[in-house]
């Protein structure tokens, strides 16, 4: 499996932010209309990359857990929600999204 390193990571956090962005409100949207939302408020984003849609459903009061293969991915998402990291709401986790266990049950 190959993970993304520091240098790509670096310029994914500074240029290329916008999608996910872009799909947060929807995604949480369709969420708030299920409900599961009533009974669970934690997340898991997998592939979560930069953190950047984690820190949009963060910023909504859910706790959320963040997958993704590559460790340089995973120091920018634990930057960019640093603050929710340290309250215990965010947390991120260095592993292949095809093949984990996690005990936490999410919605």
């Amino acid at each position: 499996m190959q993970a993304y390193n520091k240098g790509f990571a670096d310029i994914y956090n500074a240029k290329w932010t916008g999608f996910a962005q872009q799909v947060a409100p929807l995604i949480l949207s369709f969420y708030e209309s299920k409900p599961i939302r009533k009974e669970n408020n934690s997340i898991l984003d997998l592939c979560c990359g930069t953190g950047q849609l984690s820190l949009h459903f963060l910023e909504k009061g859910f706790r959320v857990v963040g997958l993704d293969a590559s460790e340089p991915m995973l120091v920018h998402a634990r930057q960019n929600t640093a603050q929710y990291v340290a309250s215990g709401m965010a947390d991120f986790i260095q592993g292949d999204a095809s093949n984990f266990r996690l005990d936490e049950r999410f919605g």
